[in-house]
């Protein structure tokens, strides 16, 4: 087996658009990918171009004579989970985006698009769109650094998970990616003001706010959110 997916996997799908022969599984278009606990590779389909390896953002994809004696495990549960063989779905291509009636005609108008959020979801949907051509895509955020959960949701000893900071800065550097940092839509700009300069507008702020457990005693002192105490170590700016 040439490449091996071992315990770090994010379940991302890097990987999977990353293979140019179909064998990360499964793909986000098989029934059962939302509920992987991680991704494999068919052994019988990689052709060994390590492709995935520079797509994993948290390099959990190794090969086989790389692995350590605690990962050789992942050599015989990668050659299982691909056992019996089953037939894949191509991967769907992705459909160039089709302009908008009002923009037809102005030859040379890139499309811009604001992404409101600086997190994962925020970072994966530019580097989506800065794909195809003529794409221009403005990244706002209300915090004056990015990458959201990504950096202040992982504990700080978890070097490998925050490691998929490495591949955002692929996704920033980009040519037509550009930041606003430290803005805050509602406050510092209105929604009428992102459709006033933009073509299209995508929110990813994800959840801010906790769901508090309707139980006695949540309001004591000393009871604390899991958001509370990971943003105290991990110093949130709030």
């Amino acid at each position: 087996m040439p490449h091996v997916v071992t315990q770090a996997c994010c379940a991302d799908a890097s990987c999977v658009h990353a293979c140019p022969v179909n064998c990360i599984h499964p793909t986000p278009d098989e029934p059962d990918f939302a509920t992987a606990e991680m991704l494999y590779i068919d052994p019988d389909v990689c052709v060994d171009c390590g492709a995935c390896v520079g797509a994993c953002p948290v390099g959990a994809i190794v090969p086989d004579d790389r692995l350590t004696p605690a990962e050789q495990v992942f050599l015989d549960l990668n050659a299982v989970l691909s056992t019996p063989s089953r037939p894949y779905p191509p991967q769907a291509p992705v459909p160039p985006i089709r302009r908008l009636e009002r923009d037809r005609g102005r030859a040379g108008h890139p499309l811009r698009v604001a992404i409101v959020g600086a997190g994962p979801a925020a970072l994966y949907t530019a580097d989506e769109l800065l794909r195809q051509s003529g794409v221009e895509v403005t990244v706002f955020d209300r915090l004056p650094v990015p990458h959201g959960l990504a950096r202040h949701g992982v504990a700080p000893d978890h070097a490998r998970t925050r490691s998929v900071t490495d591949l955002f800065t692929l996704i920033e550097n980009q040519s037509g990616f550009t930041y606003r940092l430290g803005v805050e839509i509602g406050r510092d700009l209105g929604v009428g003001d992102l459709a006033a300069h933009h073509d299209a507008v995508v929110y990813a702020t994800g959840a801010s706010t906790d769901r508090p457990l309707d139980i006695p005693g949540t309001g004591l002192p000393g009871s604390m959110s899991a958001t509370q105490v990971v943003s105290w170590y991990n110093g949130h700016p709030d």
